[in-house]
């Protein structure tokens, strides 16, 4: 079996491109704020979202819009966000 390619690295070398990469990602993402509320809206209508769910953001970047929900809607608790490497 071929070994994790992460766990190949340098810890300190992964972290440091991704919070580089976050820095920049959210540069580039930065949407207008009307736009990310409205959808937040959407998002808990289109999923029926209430009090006691639990969502989780895959692939959740630097965590946007698990912020978004979790502002919008603040009895949904926890809001996992992961952002796999």
């Amino acid at each position: 079996l071929m070994e994790n390619p992460v766990s190949l690295l340098d810890q300190s070398i992964v972290q440091s491109h991704y919070s580089k990469l976050g820095e920049k990602y959210d540069e580039l993402f930065n949407y207008e704020e009307s736009y990310a509320d409205q959808m937040v809206a959407d998002m808990k209508s289109a999923l029926g979202l209430q009090a006691g769910d639990v969502v989780a953001d895959l692939g959740g970047g630097t965590g946007t819009w698990a912020e978004k929900i979790s502002q919008q809607i603040p009895s949904i608790s926890p809001v996992l966000c992961v952002e796999p490497i």
